[in-house]
């Protein structure tokens, strides 16, 4: 099956229009019909109604509208796993970590453990958490990096997974002075986003009801950034935001405590390379 026609049939999916899909796929409006109409084919379905407005799915495009985004998700994770390979460093150890703690926390730590450990290299990935598991479990990765809050769980499979931990960062509630007080435009993560129990403990559930959600980030970059520009109060971490801090930047909303977050690292359980578990060795608080 073509995964050019599986992306037509999403797009067309979502925009319920032939010249709005076609217009997102970069193509002419017949081109593109001429997609669909063959990737009808190829499955001898019809999977859309095109005599509705806006056009409906039939019961059979509705069924494989189902199993393309379940292709569509593994054709982005295939193609994530295949580039990650693709390195100028290829002895280097492999570490995955999200955007906010590769910015903000590994650069230190790594020059650090290169003290520790003689010819010690990285190359760094960022992945989502479930994929980092998975990386490690198939040996994609050698290390990851996640950071987690005592009593808040990840939702994951760590089976066969080791974990120590290496640091201690602090998630603080911070807002630009220029906010001049008014906490109740909040930034938030996604619901997803392991961020977003974190803000439910620091701020309480009192709190939060108080508040007025003024903008969803999908990282902590972004969710400084906006509260730099005086968008609304964050949860952030320390790491993140330390020089900010110090500068006068962002500050501390009043009547909340900080949440000790630890800094995890986790490995397959099995063996490494001499110099994996030499680091391994080294890096434990």
């Amino acid at each position: 099956m073509d995964l050019q026609g599986v992306a037509d049939f999403l797009a067309l999916a979502e925009y319920r229009s032939f010249s709005k899909a076609a217009s997102v796929r970069h193509v002419t409006q017949p081109a593109f019909s001429r997609r669909i109409k063959a990737l009808e084919d190829d499955l001898a379905l019809k999977l859309v109604n095109r005599d509705t407005t806006p056009l409906t799915l039939t019961a059979a495009g509705a069924h494989f509208l189902r199993h393309a985004q379940n292709l569509a998700g593994l054709n982005s994770t295939i193609l994530s796993d295949m580039r990650a390979m693709a390195t100028n460093m290829p002895q280097a150890l492999h570490i995955e970590m999200s955007n906010s703690l590769a910015s903000s926390f590994f650069p230190a730590w790594y020059r650090h453990m290169q003290k520790q450990v003689r010819g010690l290299s990285f190359r760094l990935s960022h992945q989502r958490t479930a994929q980092t598991l998975d990386d490690l479990r198939s040996g994609m990765a050698d290390f990851a990096v996640h950071l987690t809050v005592k009593g808040i769980r990840r939702d994951y499979d760590y089976s066969h997974i080791l974990a120590q931990n290496i640091a201690q960062d602090r998630l603080i509630f911070v807002k630009a002075p220029a906010l001049r007080g008014d906490e109740t435009s909040l930034i938030v993560h996604r619901p997803t986003s392991y961020m977003t129990p974190c803000l439910e403990k620091v701020i309480g559930a009192k709190h939060r009801a108080a508040m007025k959600v003024v903008f969803e980030s999908p990282n902590s970059e972004l969710s400084r950034g906006m509260a730099l520009a005086g968008f609304g109060a964050a949860l952030l971490q320390e790491n993140l935001i330390a020089d900010d801090v110090k500068d006068g930047y962002l500050v501390p909303v009043p009547g909340f405590k900080p949440l000790v977050a630890d800094l995890v690292l986790l490995r397959p359980d099995r063996p490494l390379s001499d110099k994996a578990e030499a680091l391994w060795k080294k890096s434990a608080l």
